[in-house]
């Protein structure tokens, strides 16, 4: 009896950065989770958390990346030591650990417009939000 090592990617998607702010179709089989967040501790958005084997990533990554609106806003998806950053038509690898990856997505990140406060990046691999008040 063989055992299964497939890994789970877990991501996190804000509805709002989606075009018409309707998650892709093809991605509804994914989501396992929804909830409410505070973008910045102002503006109030809808978190999908989405569960996929690693074999099924990437092509969730493009169809992320594609609906994507222009601005403002990212998506990541942790899968063991490898974040995927998802930005408009982009999607960016940071490795755990890696200050150098992880500032490498912040300066794409901020060619959308995204605030450096809003991609902490190397705390994502341990937490959801690490901008919300503790």
């Amino acid at each position: 009896m063989s055992k299964d090592f497939t890994e789970i990617a877990r991501g996190l998607v804000i509805r709002q950065s989606m075009v018409g702010e309707v998650l892709p179709e093809m991605l509804t089989q994914f989501v396992v989770a929804e909830h409410a967040h505070l973008l910045g501790g102002t503006e109030p958005v809808d978190v999908l958390v989405l569960e996929c084997r690693d074999c099924e990533l990437w092509p969730l990554l493009e169809v992320v990346a594609q609906q994507m609106k222009p601005s403002r806003y990212y998506a990541h998806f942790v899968s063991g030591s490898i974040m995927y950053v998802v930005f408009p038509s982009c999607i960016v690898l940071v490795s755990r650990n890696d200050k150098a990856t992880a500032q490498r997505a912040r300066e794409i990140g901020s060619i959308f417009s995204i605030p450096d406060e809003r991609m902490k990046f190397e705390q994502l691999f341990e937490m959801d939000h690490p901008n919300v008040p503790t």
